[in-house]
């Protein structure tokens, strides 16, 4: 962090949205990973460039859409067990489980626009709420979302759900799907229940 916020040259390297420095999160030969910035909000396409020391890539015209939620997985692949927490603050895996009806708490990017509006690469200072409506479900049943918007202490862009997990949430591990406006995520990532 630099000024409690994500900086947008890294290693030499930026990523340009219509010509924004957006805040990177990780740099390598071949790969860098950024937080779309939110001035894209309303636009139809952007164009992205990558700047290597003062050296540009051919741009890239890639469509913008509202929302592209994807959830955050233990192992970063996007799939298996969720980066969720439990009730009591405990990290959920196979053997600290979440109880049925209890509240867990997701993790998640893709989520679009959000009240008040976020700042490119900043630490998130408090809650917000998403623009967007929210809708969660667990195995197809419908869970209670008590909250959806930025991670306080986390950049803003990533996004926390609280949910409470429905009463009929079967033992073992449950596939969760999440649904910002009218796009939902694609893959599976788990919860674990007693």
């Amino acid at each position: 962090l630099v000024n409690d916020a994500v900086p947008a040259l890294l290693s030499g390297t930026r990523v340009l949205f219509d010509g924004v420095a957006a805040p990177l999160i990780y740099t390598q030969a071949g790969q860098v990973s950024v937080i779309a910035p939110f001035s894209l909000e309303g636009k139809p396409s952007t164009r992205i460039v990558v700047e290597y020391l003062g050296f540009q890539s051919t741009p890239l015209i890639m469509p913008v859409v509202d929302s592209k939620p994807g959830l955050f997985s233990v192992d970063g692949s996007g799939q298996g067990p969720g980066a969720i927490l439990n009730q009591n603050g405990s990290v959920n895996t196979s053997s600290n489980r979440a109880a049925r009806e209890s509240v867990v708490v997701l993790y998640m990017t893709g989520a679009g626009a959000m009240t008040p509006t976020g700042l490119e690469g900043r630490v998130a200072p408090g809650v917000s709420s998403l623009n967007l409506p929210t809708g969660v479900t667990v195995n197809g049943a419908v869970a209670t979302v008590l909250y959806s918007g930025n991670a306080p202490g986390l950049v803003e862009g990533v996004v926390q759900v609280n949910i409470r997990l429905p009463f009929n949430t079967i033992p073992g591990q449950n596939v969760i799907s999440v649904q910002i406006g009218p796009n939902s995520t694609t893959s599976s990532v788990t919860v674990w229940v007693e």
